[in-house]
């Protein structure tokens, strides 16, 4: 029988090799510094989960325009508490913001009257509460009896726009090794809701003709790339700006402005 490949090592945040061991109030403290920000415990702390942090939360809902920095706001907040078993403390490196959030902006009630379903957008986002949303976050610490996680992993989530947060580590996915941690959450993320579709749905055929709308967008260009490795002689995209159409023809994808061209 043939050997199993070897297991890909975990990719890892250049922690220092003593940072299992550093405490966890110093270990928190080192990723504010990392992320220039200040960690100051409350006047009565007297354990590192009762360090403040800081989290974005969602301030004002951009009514018929783009959302801006303005329309969030960075608050203090109390760091959680220790990990228990099957738990994990994460700091984000790095947090998707994605186009389909501005649907999330707009509340409940906006959402429930569209298209989509209310349930596909978790029911809108709560003023005064920090969004969600998919990121790249780096293990700081793990509860007891906790095996598959080590403080360093890099592993890929949903959770707080917030500097630490705690999550179940059976919702956590190691990022894969090789690859940009900005691909874990691009390409593997949203990317996903590209390649399944054509793959499964769409079923190309070598030698056809695919189009795809939004082209230029994360969603659309990996719909692109993804038809043209499956087989497809020509893919078609339209685009909103002749740049964003140059991009696509720079990728050998044929292309279309949909607002200037008929």
């Amino acid at each position: 029988p043939q050997a199993a490949a070897p297991r890909r090592p975990t990719p890892r945040w250049t922690l220092p090799d003593t940072a299992g061991q550093m405490p966890l109030e110093e270990r928190i403290r080192a990723c504010a510094a990392g992320m220039g920000l200040h960690v100051a415990p409350h006047p009565t702390a007297t354990a590192a989960s009762e360090l403040e942090q800081g989290q974005w939360v969602f301030a004002r809902r951009p009514v018929g325009r783009a959302a801006t920095l303005d329309d969030f706001e960075l608050q203090p907040c109390p760091a959680p508490p220790p990990c228990g078993r099957g738990e994990a403390l994460l700091r984000p490196h790095l947090i998707s913001v994605d186009p389909t959030m501005r649907n999330s902006m707009s509340g409940p009630d906006h959402v429930a009257s569209t298209t989509q379903t209310a349930s596909y957008y978790r029911g809108g986002w709560q003023l005064g509460s920090p969004p969600s949303g998919r990121q790249v976050a780096v293990v700081m610490d793990v509860g007891p009896d906790t095996p598959g996680f080590s403080v360093g992993d890099l592993v890929v989530t949903r959770g707080p726009w917030a500097l630490l947060h705690k999550a179940d580590t059976a919702e956590l996915v190691h990022c894969e090794a090789g690859l940009a941690p900005e691909s874990n959450i691009a390409t593997l993320g949203t990317g996903m809701s590209a390649v399944l579709p054509c793959k499964h749905i769409g079923q190309p055929k070598p030698g056809e003709t695919a189009f795809v709308s939004g082209a230029a967008g994360m969603t659309g260009f990996c719909a692109a790339q993804t038809l043209k490795l499956l087989g497809c002689a020509r893919v078609i995209g339209s685009a909103g700006t002749d740049e964003k159409c140059a991009e696509l023809e720079a990728a050998g994808i044929q292309s279309f402005n949909y607002k200037t061209e008929a």
